[in-house]
């Protein structure tokens, strides 16, 4: 399935999708729930902004939630009023003050009036954004602008989101670059491409690796075994098969020795020497000896998760134990809200910066979102007949289980399983690469601001 296939699993909202954005003309959260075989949306107190009434429901999106009515999709705005009447197979979030439709299998735009602006003529769209709008005509890929005219023909296997003035193409198995008037402004030459991070990727070309940024120009030729994105300035290369780190100008600053190296995360970076994971400082200093089986990177609370001898537990950037290992499962790393999700032995559980349990142990705990927590606690019910509720970043109870399923937000823990063998990566509106999950058995995982999962 091509990258542009898999993201119809995004935009068209018929199919799964796991997005969650709130509008930003309003200070609420909004978060769908399930009472029976009912979707409503609740704020972040439990309110109800939306009764349970549709067969399903999506979160807000530029101040619109669709909701689906028999097998029909239309949208609401946020006093539940019904903008654009349930008429549509697939619809897609707005973006950019337009929408997907899908009509008799085609797909093309509305406006937050529902007026057509863009006939459903397309096999396939995606989004728009940056002004632009991938479409799929007879299994090639194109672009469009906002009024539906084709701007760029469609003629790619595949076709990228545009990124700064550049969008990455791939044609008879070659990637290459276009810009917005479909200009090429880097041939197709490259086997694998990264997303743009901070205005560099990395591009892969006859099995090396190299840097360019999103105007185009190639700033480190490539020349590495494998390559990570830029992170605090540097980025992690392999060489003869050690790992090091480079700067922008493709500089060695600290020498390849490293059996793996990840990007930098709060001024430390993680490294593995003969499968034990330790940390080092922008200098390659050693600052936390390599002890630990695996681990997560440090975060702006100045802690890292790290499993030794089968235990997860917490250090602070000296590598003094903040939490002893004692969380037999795992342990994830702390998020924004000051609290971290822990699998201990009796259930789960949340813990402080301090180690301490504000929720203890429960049968399960959902993850964490905009500071607060989507949980389910009922013991004494089976898994089947679990229901959900809200507590915050305090463990005080805002909502008891009540709800059938929740629609959680998982921005706070976007995980996507790389193989540090296979890198075809797929993605959209991706920012910043932080690794969530480091070990010695290097698969790991990377959190990608907005992440498109597929």
């Amino acid at each position: 399935m091509s990258a542009v296939k898999n993201f119809a699993l995004y935009c068209i909202v018929g199919l799964t999708v796991c997005s969650c954005a709130n509008d930003s003309s309003k200070s609420t959260i909004t978060i769908p729930v399930k009472l029976g075989d009912k979707w409503g949306i609740i704020d972040e107190n439990g309110s109800y902004i939306i009764n349970p009434q549709y067969d399903n429901v999506l979160p807000f999106e530029e101040g619109m939630a669709a909701v689906e009515i028999k097998d029909k999709w239309g949208f609401v705005d946020y006093n539940g009023k019904m903008i654009i009447n349930p008429q549509y197979e697939g619809i897609g979030a707005f973006k950019e003050g337009l929408a997907v439709i899908q009509v008799e299998g085609k797909c093309g735009f509305i406006n937050k009036k529902g007026n057509i602006v863009i006939e459903p003529k397309f096999d396939w769209v995606g989004p728009f954004k940056e002004g632009r709008a991938t479409v799929e005509i007879n299994g090639k890929y194109g672009y469009i602008d906002k009024k539906g005219e084709v701007i760029i023909e469609p003629k790619y296997d595949i076709a990228r989101f545009f990124s700064g003035s550049v969008a990455a193409v791939r044609i008879d198995g070659k990637w290459g670059y276009i810009n917005k008037s479909g200009r090429i402004v880097v041939e197709p030459q490259f086997y694998e491409v990264y997303p743009f991070f901070n205005g560099l990727t990395a591009v892969n070309k006859y099995g090396q690796w190299g840097y360019m940024n999103d105007a185009g120009k190639m700033i480190v030729e490539p020349q590495f075994d494998d390559a990570w994105p830029f992170k605090d300035g540097l980025a992690s290369v392999k060489i003869d098969g050690k790992w090091g780190y480079i700067d922008k100008k493709g500089k060695i600053v600290v020498e390849p020795q490293f059996d793996m190296a990840w990007p930098f995360s709060e001024g430390l970076a993680a490294i593995m020497i003969n499968r034990k994971l330790g940390f080092i400082d922008a200098n390659g200093k050693i600052v936390i000896n390599p002890q630990f089986e695996s681990g997560r990177p440090f975060t702006k609370n100045g802690l890292a998760a790290v499993e030794y001898n089968g235990y997860w537990g917490y250090i602070d950037k000296t590598g003094k134990y903040v939490v002893e290992p004692q969380y037999s499962n795992d342990a994830f790393s702390f998020t924004d809200c000051g609290l971290a999700f822990v699998e201990a032995s009796d259930g789960d559980c949340l813990l402080d910066n301090t180690g301490q349990q504000v929720v203890e142990p429960k049968r399960r705990i959902s993850y964490l979102m905009y500071g607060k927590t989507i949980f389910s606690i009922d013991e004494s019910i089976s898994r089947y007949q679990e229901k959900w509720g809200i507590i915050d970043n305090k463990g005080k109870t805002i909502l008891n289980p009540q709800f059938d399923d929740i629609y959680s937000d998982y921005k706070e823990f976007a995980y996507y399983l790389i193989e540090a063998d296979q890198c075809e990566y797929e993605y959209s509106y991706s920012k910043e690469a932080v690794p969530c999950f480091i070990g010695a058995d290097f698969e790991y995982t990377m959190d990608f601001v907005n992440l498109f999962r597929y």
